[in-house]
């Protein structure tokens, strides 16, 4: 029987425990876990630049819902305060003093030797700010137009020139008190015509005499 003398079993040992060697293997498998770790960075980093993407669209459709809600309320303030001077203005329209309307109801009031000589109207107002539209976290909150408080007052210079002068005065203010012009100005409230002069009795160049008298009428305050 032959006998067989591998000459290379020293050497192919020697590889054999190279090849088994641990701390080969431990670089083989650090090697592959770098890989994979780097491959994962490299996938995390394409999804952050995804996101970054996607977050600065959604900033930029922040923004421009921001400029159209900024737009839409600036409109919204105008179109109120368009809407409140409008308001004003028909009020002032519909409501405003005629003098007319006063000359045509004194020309309807007849009292025997009783003549008006002067009509005076006197007008005062008294203005109050605006408030401007605010708005907070959640609504507008609407403003209010400026406003001005109207007070008018009429005075009635007259003569009385009855036999006995004086007498027809309180007749003449009875007869004032009554026109249904004064009546609509207060509106069913207490009005008052007052007697504020009444002068001595005197003579004209035709040498009858005539009292000098006059009326006054506060009408009550509007607010418009």
């Amino acid at each position: 029987m032959p006998i067989r003398i591998n000459l290379l079993a020293e050497a192919q040992a020697a590889e054999e425990l190279r090849r088994r060697d641990p701390v080969k293997r431990s670089i083989y498998i650090a090697a592959l876990l770098i890989a994979a770790v780097l491959s994962w960075a490299s996938v995390l980093q394409a999804r952050i630049a995804l996101q970054k993407n996607e977050v600065a669209g959604l900033e930029q459709n922040i923004e421009d819902m921001t400029s159209d809600y900024a737009e839409v309320v600036a409109s919204q303030n105008a179109l109120n305060t368009t809407q409140l001077k409008l308001k004003a203005i028909e009020c002032l329209r519909t409501n405003r003093y005629l003098s007319g309307n006063l000359l045509n109801a004194l020309q309807q009031v007849f009292v025997e030797d009783v003549r008006v000589v002067k009509i005076k109207t006197d007008f005062a107002y008294k203005l109050t700010a605006a408030i401007p539209p605010k708005t907070n976290a959640f609504t507008v909150v609407a403003g209010k137009p400026a406003t001005s408080a109207e007070q008018i007052k009429i005075q009635i210079e007259a003569l009385d020139t009855s036999s006995n002068p004086g007498d027809r005065v309180n007749s003449y203010k009875e007869a004032i008190s009554s026109l249904p012009h004064v009546a609509r100005r207060f509106n069913g409230q207490e009005r008052e015509v007052r007697l504020t002069g009444l002068n001595p009795p005197q003579t004209d160049a035709n040498g009858k005499q005539y009292v000098l008298f006059t009326l006054e009428c506060p009408y009550p305050e509007i607010v418009r």
